[in-house]
């Protein structure tokens, strides 16, 4: 941890707090983001930034580095003050900026419709930013220090963002909302875009709770394995082949007993996993009201009865002394008939 040093147009013997800060700031912001403010003040009126650092400002504290990181980070965005940064990531120098120079209704601290560049807000409904009241509230830090320990890093602006919005406007509980982020870390996926997308879904899918969320996500994890173990993949899926599966059981609606016989199919026809095959498999047998192995079974069947019919009648030709035309009927075996079907949905 690198140490960090403080600067100041000006450096006296008091600790000088700004009246602008006690009326405007500090009524609304978290009681820890005002200690360390008000810390950090008062170790630059002394010149005692020997060797300071985030961990010895969270020990001075009592906080975490999380803590100290994430209120420094919140005065950042009202301006109030300036962090530099070391090619390591590592935050070396602090400088306070004077207050009666700074817009005292900063864009952070309004609630006006905050416009990103993110998909999820411009797909479902424009986020409100949160006052710092919103900020205070007790849930919502509870669910932002939790959800950093499950990611392993600071969460960045859009994260903030992505959870008021899950909160304030999606209607997810923190718990919810948890179980999101812990969902996401025990896939190694802890990109924002990941998150956002997996929260994107739940929404759509109408999921309400904690424990719903955990029969949804635990179905399609076991209909993964269950693909990965009949097609014998020994890799990770990529997102398109689990948007296959995904399609497989949510929009088609088959269990996956059905799902696996069209992969044996796809195998057995053209000797390879093959996710788009199999797609043309499922997609005939969902058009065909498919909804269950008896259904399959039938369907496949009529399906042979009427193939060996046609050739019946193609290969039958009237009793005739001419012996040209006296050859025996051609029977088709189960392969060839599968062969045929092959051609059929190749095409």
């Amino acid at each position: 941890m690198s140490s960090i040093s403080l600067c100041s147009s000006s450096v006296s013997n008091i600790t000088v707090i700004s009246n602008i800060f006690i009326d405007k700031y500090m009524p609304s912001a978290n009681g820890s983001f005002v200690k360390v403010y008000l810390y950090l003040l008062r170790i630059m009126s002394d010149n005692s930034t020997t060797d300071l650092s985030i961990s010895k400002i969270a020990d001075n504290l009592e906080h975490t580095e999380t803590d100290v990181l994430r209120a420094l980070t919140y005065w950042e965005k009202l301006h109030l003050l300036s962090l530099r940064r070391n090619p390591k990531n590592e935050i070396d120098s602090i400088t306070f900026h004077d207050l009666d120079t700074i817009d005292n209704t900063p864009a952070f601290m309004i609630g006006d419709t905050y416009q990103s560049d993110n998909s999820f807000v411009q797909n479902e409904i424009s986020t409100t930013v949160a006052t710092p009241k919103l900020q205070d509230n007790k849930d919502i830090n509870f669910v932002i220090s939790i959800a950093e320990k499950y990611i392993e890093r600071m969460l960045t602006p859009n994260d903030e963002q992505l959870i008021l919005y899950l909160y304030t406007k999606a209607g997810f509980s923190p718990d919810l909302i948890l179980e999101l982020y812990e969902y996401c870390a025990s896939q190694g996926k802890k990109q924002y875009r990941y998150i956002e997308a997996v929260a994107s879904a739940w929404i759509k899918d109408g999921i309400k709770s904690a424990e719903q969320a955990r029969t949804t996500t635990d179905t399609y994890i076991s209909n993964y394995k269950a693909v990965v173990n009949e097609f014998g993949i020994t890799r990770q899926l990529g997102q398109s082949e689990k948007n296959y599966i995904d399609k497989w059981s949510k929009t088609y609606g088959f269990n996956i007993e059905i799902i696996k016989k069209a992969c044996s199919k796809t195998l057995l026809s053209i000797q390879k996993p093959d996710f788009k095959y199999t797609d043309k498999i499922l997609a005939a047998w969902h058009q065909n009201n498919v909804k269950t192995l008896q259904d399959l079974e039938t369907l496949e069947n009529n399906y042979q009865r009427s193939n060996s019919q046609k050739k019946t009648k193609q290969y039958s030709t009237p009793k005739t002394n001419n012996k040209f035309n006296s050859f025996s009927q051609r029977n088709y075996t189960s392969e060839e008939l599968d062969e045929l079907e092959r051609k059929l949905l190749s095409k």
